[in-house]
């Protein structure tokens, strides 16, 4: 009982991470494309 409620709590947390992990890397790429053209 104990192990699966643990299962579900790592379950709804592993999701938003993935969602911030995707959306970080997607900001870090926006971030260097402007600075390319600022650069530029």
């Amino acid at each position: 009982m104990q192990d699966n409620f643990l299962f579900e709590e790592i379950e709804e947390i592993s999701v938003p991470v993935s969602d911030f992990s995707a959306g970080l890397a997607t900001g870090i790429g926006l971030g260097l494309a402007i600075l390319a053209l600022a650069g530029c």
